[in-house]
């Protein structure tokens, strides 16, 4: 299997595949760009299987990147370019990277990260390619067993500077991308807007490789990220679908009076990825645009990022529903005791990831019998849908008590004048910890901390309630919207 057998189609051929400040380009001429910039990477480098890396923003030349690489047979290695030297260096050193691909508007940013010896290939605004560098000591008989039939390596949030990549092989993506394409519907005639970094797997597999595989366009955006510009985007482009963060979601929340302006009838859906979703404000936007289904998402890197959809039905509101699960997906919950609520959630499916690379030890504490233990705790109802109610290793034990703050930060976040809300444990003497909570309130918003607590008293039992709200400017996240969640709570107020 092949994620380019997918893609390139006769009937994919003359379609857009890409839009992107003004520029336009079809199937068939990525195909043939592709084409010629894949067999000079096999004919430089050899056969060998490889990770190569991308260093370019989403845009036409990322793209033309991504599927040379897929060709001559190596894995790419989408990496963010706002990453650091250190961070540079050290996936160099952990992956073996010999050759990176890079544009004009990266690549002087590249060669400054890092004194390594690797080759170049610069993508030319005009079209064609430059290669830069020298492959005098690199052995064209190179070749790396582990990745055997990955297609690409992706960072786990927040894993640069401790680099933990995972392996995707090309089944576990074109597994995933068709089991999306599927369940949205996704025709040849949809104009998927991506907005989202796309060394991710959301925005990568979740929306690249799943429209692409109907023969659908992908339109990326230089855009400065707010409502107001999204909506712009999406009725002159005439969009009919996205993906966005919880904060965003909010944002737009907050902002529906001024948005009735542009003209949305061309969307189908937004799909709501990379954390948990306020089910109150969801339901909100659901009702202002009955003919837009707003989709909340579940998965993970390590899943080719889908495991799960849930519909936010307008007669409903919930926090922490995700949904039925994916075709080829089978997802079941074991229970933490006889008489226990929660369970540890595990996923199983040809979309489940080869492992991380060299990391053996961590694999194998993570799958097993091909179940991947999800690191997140949750419930199946009685309806069949999965409930996630927060991840293991932010649990907050009090008194003996597990609280997850991702729940509490979904009842914070429901309070008229918070925007968002970051919830973590302190020490007590008494209880062991307790729960605190960082809040971010909406422009002009007034607060008051003792009402904010009776809002929580009055939606959670009190051992739940955080015992302080701290008022903040903002919260610190990874580049794909996450929480940026410390253990030494301390340490990370005074940076």
């Amino acid at each position: 299997m092949n994620i380019t057998d997918y893609v390139f189609t006769a009937d994919h051929a003359e379609r857009l595949a890409f839009f992107f400040c003004d520029k336009e380009l079809t199937y068939h001429d990525l195909d043939v760009y592709s084409d010629s910039i894949a067999a000079y990477i096999k004919n430089r480098f050899g056969s060998g299987k490889e990770a190569i890396g991308l260093f370019i923003s989403g845009s036409l030349n990322f793209c033309t990147g991504l599927f040379s690489v897929l060709k001559s047979g190596k894995a790419v290695v989408p990496i963010n370019v706002g990453s650091k030297a250190g961070e540079i260096e050290r996936l160099i050193k952990y992956l073996g990277i010999r050759l990176f691909i890079s544009d004009s508007t990266a690549y002087e940013k590249l060669i400054a990260l890092t004194e390594r010896d690797f080759g170049i290939i610069l993508l030319k605004e005009q079209g064609g390619f430059e290669y830069i560098g020298t492959t005098d000591s690199f052995s064209k008989n190179y070749s790396d067993p582990e990745l055997d039939d990955v297609a690409v390596i992706l960072h786990t949030s927040g894993s640069l500077s401790t680099p933990k990549s995972v392996m995707l092989t090309h089944r576990n993506i074109i597994t995933s991308a068709q089991a999306i394409g599927d369940d949205l519907t996704i025709t040849a005639e949809d104009r998927s807007l991506i907005i989202l970094p796309v060394y991710y797997s959301s925005a990568l597999i979740g929306q690249l490789f799943a429209h692409m595989f109907k023969g659908a366009a992908v339109f990326f955006t230089n855009i400065i990220l707010s409502p107001k510009a999204i909506f712009m985007n999406i009725e002159k482009y005439r969009i009919t679908d996205l993906s966005m963060v919880p904060g965003l979601m909010n944002e737009t929340e907050a902002m529906l009076g001024k948005l009735e302006r542009y003209d949305v009838s061309s969307l189908r859906y937004i799909c709501v990825s990379g954390g948990a979703v306020q089910g109150k404000r969801a339901n909100h936007i659901a009702n202002a645009y009955p003919t837009v289904q707003l989709i909340r998402t579940y998965g993970l890197t390590e899943t080719s990022t889908r495991v799960s959809h849930y519909r936010q039905d307008a007669d409903t509101v919930t926090d922490t529903c995700a949904g039925k699960t994916l075709a080829d997906c089978i997802v079941k919950v074991r229970k933490l005791g006889k008489d226990a609520v929660y369970g540890d959630i595990y996923v199983k499916g040809d979309n489940i990831m080869k492992g991380y690379y060299k990391r053996r030890e961590d694999t194998g504490r993570v799958l097993s019998d091909g179940w991947l233990d999800t690191g997140d705790v949750g419930f199946v109802d009685k309806n069949g849908q999965l409930h996630v109610i927060g991840r293991k290793k932010n649990i907050i034990i009090r008194n003996g008590e597990n609280i997850y703050p991702e729940e509490i930060e979904e009842v914070i976040c429901g309070f008229p004048s918070v925007k968002e809300a970051y919830v973590y444990g302190v020490d007590d003497e008494m209880l062991g910890q307790v729960p605190e909570a960082d809040v971010v309130l909406f422009d002009g918003a007034e607060f008051d901390e003792n009402e904010l607590m009776g809002y929580c008293r009055s939606k959670m039992t009190g051992s739940k309630v955080p015992v302080k709200y701290n008022v903040t400017d903002g919260i610190p996240k990874t580049s794909n919207g996450k929480i940026k969640r410390r253990k030494d709570i301390a340490t990370w107020k005074k940076s």
